[in-house]
């Protein structure tokens, strides 16, 4: 029985392309949320690098969160397809990116403090709603036990 989100209840959006469409576009406005809500408190949102300078717009929050919302999806898709422990072992990775992604955030960037705050936030905001849509939209796989015949 495939598991559906409140979301798409609401909206009466029942596939699982759809509602893994609808968690990235969330994930998007939740940033784009914490972004303005940082800025009013003071986060500048420039982050300056080994590169140069990297200023955190609106654009490259929303290319950002959608190409590695989309990898976690194809990701996602070819377990489903090979393995029935799909939902276990993304989640898994998933977490683990998680908290690599976090460090060069906070030890390596340097950006003033809000900024560093509102980053941080970000990056968890969009993995507490991409994991959890992605998880509630995979169907579990079941396991054929022969029969007796």
């Amino acid at each position: 029985m495939q598991k559906t989100l409140a979301v798409n209840r609401l909206l009466g959006i029942e596939s699982r392309f759809w509602g893994r469409a609808a968690a990235i576009a969330c994930a998007i406005l939740v940033n784009w949320a914490i972004r303005t809500l940082g800025w009013l408190a003071g986060a500048d949102f420039v982050v300056i690098d080994h590169g140069g300078i990297t200023y955190v717009t609106y654009t490259v929050l929303a290319v950002f969160t959608t190409a590695v919302s989309v990898l976690g999806w194809v990701i996602l898709a070819v377990l489903e397809r090979i393995t029935r422990f799909a939902k276990t072992i993304w989640t898994t990775g998933a977490c683990f990116l998680l908290a690599l992604s976090g460090v060069p955030i906070v030890v390596f960037a340097n950006a003033n403090l809000f900024t560093k705050i509102c980053l941080a936030i970000i990056n968890i905001a969009t993995a507490v709603v991409v994991v959890s849509a992605m998880r509630s939209t995979t169907l579990q796989r079941r396991v054929r036990t022969p029969s007796a015949a």
